[in-house]
Parts: structure tokens; C-alpha cells; sequence
């Protein structure tokens, strides 16, 4: 018989957690600590797999059979449900630390930009650059590594590296170690 919601709301933990079926493989997992699971049961090519579809009630019981509905469909296009979460999860991350990494370059690049302003400074009053010359070989280095040229795509990225590279000459720096 299928879950109604009243039945799903006064379902009470044990002493071992327990399941409350609806259809098509949908079941209520209640845990001995109160926590109430949405679990869909299918087979894929044979192996029987199970998912999480969220908790009761941050998810209500006509939401949780459109999570398994739109897993039964996913399942009829030939697509694993529990394989295509990790593909969108995996992808979501890779999303964030590139945007996290060209932040990174983005600061690294600022701190090279001081450096740059600091030894023209320094260059004007005629002051020995030796220590300011090497600290911006080496951010020039880190800017310059190759991760960062493959990353560096966008127009801004490419402005850059052609400061630097403007910068390196004008200091007699050479090319920067790729």
C-alpha cells in the first residue's frame, strides 16, 4: 500500500531502524535516532543500487516521488542516477576550485603588480634592485607556471601575461621559466 503523508509524519524510531514502502521502489528509511530517509531502490543492468533522495521533512513525500520518478527516467535513457550525481557533484567542484584558483592568480598577480611598482620605484631613486629583482623573479615564476597557463583563457589572463612579459624585458629578466 502506498505511503500517505499522516503515515510518514507519526512514524516512530525503534530500537533498529526500519523501512515504510510506497511504490516503484520508494521506501521512508526511520532511523533509531528520529531521522527519516527517502530511499529509492532500483536495478541497473542487473545490480541493485540503492540512492538517497533527501530527509522527511526537509523533503515532503510528493517531492520524494519526483525524485524517483525523475530517476526512473534517468534509469530508461540508460543513465545510472547514483553514477549521475557523482558526474554533477564532481563537476560543481571542479567548477569551484578552478574559480578558487584563478582567484589565486588573480592575488599573485596583484602582489607581482606591487612588486613591479615598488622596484620602478626604487629603479628612479637609484637604489640597488638586487633583492627586489629577485623577489620579482620570483612571483614571475609562479605567474608564469604552466597549470596557470592552461588555465589562463579569458582576456583578462591574457592582458596580464602580456604585462609581465613586458615587465620581464624591461627589467633584463629574461623569459620566465615555463
Amino acid at each position: 500500500m502506498a505511503l500517505t503523508d499522516s503515515s510518514v509524519r507519526n512514524a516512530k524510531p525503534s530500537d533498529k531502524s526500519y523501512r515504510l514502502f510506497d511504490s516503484r521502489g520508494l521506501s521512508l528509511e526511520v532511523e533509531p535516532n528520529g531521522g527519516k530517509w527517502w530511499r529509492f531502490k532500483y536495478r541497473f543492468y542487473g545490480k541493485e543500487k540503492v540512492i538517497s533522495l533527501g530527509t522527511y521533512p526537509d523533503m515532503s513525500l510528493y517531492q520524494a516521488r519526483e525524485g524517483r520518478e525523475e530517476a526512473r527516467r534517468q534509469i530508461s535513457e540508460g543513465i545510472d542516477p547514483s553514477e549521475y550525481r557523482k558526474a554533477v557533484k564532481t563537476a560543481k567542484l571542479g567548477n569551484i576550485i578552478n574559480k578558487r584558483r584563478k582567484e589565486s592568480w588573480l592575488n599573485r598577480a596583484a602582489k607581482v603588480a606591487k612588486v613591479v611598482r615598488a622596484g620602478m620605484d626604487l629603479k628612479a631613486g637609484n637604489v640597488e634592485l638586487s633583492f627586489e629583482q629577485y623577489l620579482l623573479e620570483e612571483l614571475l615564476d609562479e605567474v608564469f607556471c604552466r597549470e596557470f597557463l592552461r588555465d589562463a583563457i579569458d582576456d583578462d589572463f591574457d592582458y596580464l601575461l602580456k604585462v609581465v612579459l613586458q615587465i620581464s624585458k624591461a627589467y633584463s629578466l629574461g623569459s620566465p621559466k615555463t
